[in-house]
């Protein structure tokens, strides 16, 4: 299965940037469980020199510097692990967060283009938003590589290659990794494990145990664009910890994104848990409009205002809002606004 490359975020150091792409390009064969290409070592070759240039750069005294300004990125993953030196990056972006008068989050960039009534950081704002999304883009490398695994792994009895932790269609495991975690049903048939699915969970498999086709794989196929779209925004948000960052092309869309992402507290590393809202949203079929139409429901627009603005017609956006499952119904809460 294809490695996917480390994400690097608009606005990222330039030096960071180039030593992200270079680690990406070159990372293949490397995992912290490998002897001959320890991860560790890469890190060390490309991470750590970049990350010390770049903390020269930055104003004495500001944040940044603590982050391994003392021992390297690579010496400090192996001592307390992926997992705790990914916490004190998250707590060094979260920290960096604009806020409004009232106290809600808002865009880095809206700080940029409006400029008042925000309380922000005493650093330059270039300086910041630079600060933000390289940390951001620190984040996922460093997610990256402790979820990084080896190009072969054996699993139980067999020796595979190239399989998928998490099924095509969902967040769930594919057959094969549900045996590596220690299923048991596979122990019905002595020669089911030599048929077990490296890309589709149990219910996402093309044909059924008896060989008929499964509705449920064809369900899933026909919707599978859109679950990918998806997947994609949510898994975009839980990495930028600075903004709103989804990818959508519509604020109100970006923004019943990232409250579905606070709703459903997600994280970067919850791949399957990320999968399977997406799925959710998919089967609630809740469209890019029913996400305008709630988001500018809970911005307080009546249907009428909500109606002329979309130029759709009263009855449309009642049956839309109604067509909306309760648990997306940020409107009732009043937890989004829109900004358009």
């Amino acid at each position: 299965m294809k490695q996917r490359r480390v994400r690097v975020w608009k606005h990222c150091a330039p030096i960071i940037a180039a030593a992200v792409e270079r680690f990406s390009d070159d990372w293949g064969p490397y995992s912290y469980l490998s002897r001959r290409y320890s991860i560790y070592r890469l890190l060390r070759e490309l991470i750590d020199p970049a990350w010390q240039t770049y903390l020269t750069r930055l104003p004495s005294g500001h944040r940044g510097t603590t982050l391994c300004s003392s021992s390297p990125i690579s010496e400090t993953a192996r001592s307390i692990g992926f997992r705790v030196l990914e916490d004190r990056i998250i707590s060094l972006s979260s920290a960096t967060r604009p806020q409004n008068r009232d106290g809600t989050v808002i865009d880095i960039e809206w700080l940029c283009q409006e400029g008042t009534g925000l309380s922000y950081s005493a650093s330059p704002p270039f300086i910041e938003m630079e600060f933000d999304s390289t940390i951001d883009t620190l984040r996922e490398l460093i997610l990256r590589c402790r979820l990084k695994r080896p190009s072969k792994e054996r699993v139980g009895d067999l020796m595979a290659d190239h399989f998928s932790p998490i099924c095509e269609l969902c967040g769930q495991h594919t057959e094969l990794e549900a045996y590596r975690q220690g299923a048991d049903w596979p122990k019905q048939d002595s020669d089911l494990k030599m048929r077990l699915s490296r890309r589709y969970c149990a219910h996402h498999r093309p044909k059924c145990r008896d060989g008929t086709s499964n509705p449920l794989y064809r369900q899933a196929m026909r919707s599978r664009t859109k679950f990918e779209t998806e997947a994609t925004r949510l898994a975009l948000q839980t990495t930028g910890s600075s903004a709103i960052r989804t990818g959508a092309n519509c604020r109100a869309v970006e923004l019943f994104i990232f409250n579905v992402v606070g709703q459903q507290a997600l994280y970067l590393d919850e791949e399957s848990e990320i999968r399977n809202v997406a799925r959710r949203l998919v089967y609630a079929r809740l469209s890019d409009r029913k996400k305008q139409i709630v988001m500018l429901s809970a911005a307080g627009l009546t249907h009428a205002e909500i109606a002329l603005r979309l130029g759709i017609s009263r009855q449309a956006v009642w049956k839309a809002l109604n067509s909306i499952p309760d648990a997306y119904r940020l409107d009732r809460t009043r937890t989004g606004y829109c900004r358009n």
